[in-house]
């Protein structure tokens, strides 16, 4: 994921055919609130750098311009058949 500002909370969701919908946040490691996040508290594997890149392609494939920050993590999702068992 990438943008132009710095960060520090990102919704997702992530679904596909077959499989468990997901829905998370992830936090910037430079985020000066996480620790202190009154709601749900915040896990500390979602806690993730957010360097800022240039040449950085866009989901649709098109390059982005200048410089972004950036967020990686790699989601793994439960099948539905596993999560009926």
């Amino acid at each position: 994921m990438a943008g132009p500002g710095p960060f520090w909370g990102l919704h997702v969701l992530v679904n596909a055919d077959g499989y468990v919908k997901l829905t998370n946040m992830l936090f910037s490691d430079d985020d000066p609130h996480f620790d202190t996040d009154p709601v749900f508290g915040v896990k500390f594997a979602l806690v993730r750098p957010s360097p800022k890149r240039a040449g950085v392609l866009a989901p649709d494939g098109n390059a982005v311009e200048g410089e972004v920050y950036t967020i990686e993590y790699d989601f793994v999702l439960a099948t539905e058949q596993k999560a009926a068992a």
